[in-house]
């Protein structure tokens, strides 16, 4: 219960309260409500409707304030800490409290293409490549996040008359997607060998753009730990649907390309060169959902843990990928 109080104090704690079952009668959800207030647990029932609760304190709000889905995007306090310790460098590893420099994607990025809306007023889709037109990928079909590695598979025309300056100005290497379906897609980020837009993907460049940086950061959101962030930053729209807009990404988390070592930007290029054109099964079959963890999501995350020097158990990352797994399920359902 919301209460006005004079004056805040750090030990402050608000309890996040997100349905799993929701409650099928007026009955049903006063008995769940009455749970909620009386329960210390985590995960409260009453009849069939169930919630899961996530107490936060005041501090961990205040630092959150671009985003409180970060505390109740999947059903596990567990993930949900994973992504917060994120937000100062640190991963979560087992026993393992491991620092990498992490920043907000805003601070690395110069500029983030258009939205689907602004690509249909700017540009006609063609289906072959006539005189004036520019290389684009059009849709964003499961086929379109197979692997890491883009390329166009259309064309365009200006139909406005800024319309060439406009793709001189936002086409890029790197595209992250503006819609997912989360469990049908294999990879979030998309690399092409030439500077491309998209309608359904935003096309960034980066400050001190270089091949070896945009690989790094393309590899970044198809580990474990970019996945998780771009989750918890997700606006859903209708289950495993989620959308994220150009605002959600510039305060997205994400591995700090400036703070690397060369040697390191070049070990994690290297890493997405091994990868880049490998299938993994679709994301949550990829932590074992439905079974068994895809290979490709051990050797990903122990390659690039590799990269940065930190060495790892692979059961301790087992662990990892039945919580996320069993949590993806539980959100996304059968």
């Amino acid at each position: 219960m919301a209460q006005k109080v004079e004056k805040h104090t750090d030990n402050e704690t608000t309890t996040f309260v997100s349905l799993l079952h929701k409650p099928k009668t007026s009955i049903e959800a006063i008995a769940l409500a009455k749970s909620i207030d009386e329960n210390s647990e985590r995960l409260v029932q009453a009849g069939d409707s169930k919630a899961f609760l996530t107490e936060v304190v005041r501090n961990d709000l205040l630092d959150n304030l671009d985003n409180w889905g970060r505390f109740t995007f999947l059903p596990n306090l567990e993930i949900m800490e994973e992504v917060v310790s994120l937000l100062s460098g640190e991963l979560k590893i087992g026993n393992q409290n491991v620092n990498v420099p992490v920043t907000k994607f805003n601070n690395l990025i110069a500029s983030i293409g258009v939205d689907r809306h602004r690509f249909t007023d700017t540009f006609k889709v063609l289906s072959e490549n006539i005189p004036g037109s520019v290389p684009i990928l059009h849709g964003g079909e499961e086929e379109q996040r197979l692997v890491m590695h883009a390329s166009a598979n259309s064309y365009a025309i200006p139909i406005i008359e800024r319309g060439k300056k406009v793709f001189q100005e936002i086409a890029a290497h790197l595209l992250v997607p503006n819609r997912i379906r989360v469990d049908t897609a294999h990879v979030v980020s998309l690399l092409s060998d030439e500077r491309i837009i998209a309608n359904i993907f935003y096309a960034v460049r980066v400050k001190s753009e270089s091949q070896e940086k945009l690989k790094t950061l393309c590899l970044w959101f198809t580990t474990t730990w970019g996945i998780l962030t771009v989750l918890a930053s997700r606006e859903e729209t209708q289950g495993a649907f989620i959308s994220l807009n150009q605002s959600h990404w510039r305060m997205l988390p994400v591995l700090d390309i400036d703070k690397l070592t060369k040697k390191e930007i070049t070990d994690l290029a290297a890493v997405f060169d091994m990868f880049k054109d490998k299938q993994p099964s679709r994301i949550p079959d990829q932590f074992g959902s439905e079974g068994k963890i895809d290979d490709f999501r051990i050797e990903l995350d122990t390659a690039f843990l590799n990269a940065l020097g930190i060495a790892v158990e692979k059961e301790d990352l087992l662990l990892l990928y039945h919580e996320i797994g069993s949590s993806l399920k539980q959100w996304i359902g059968d």
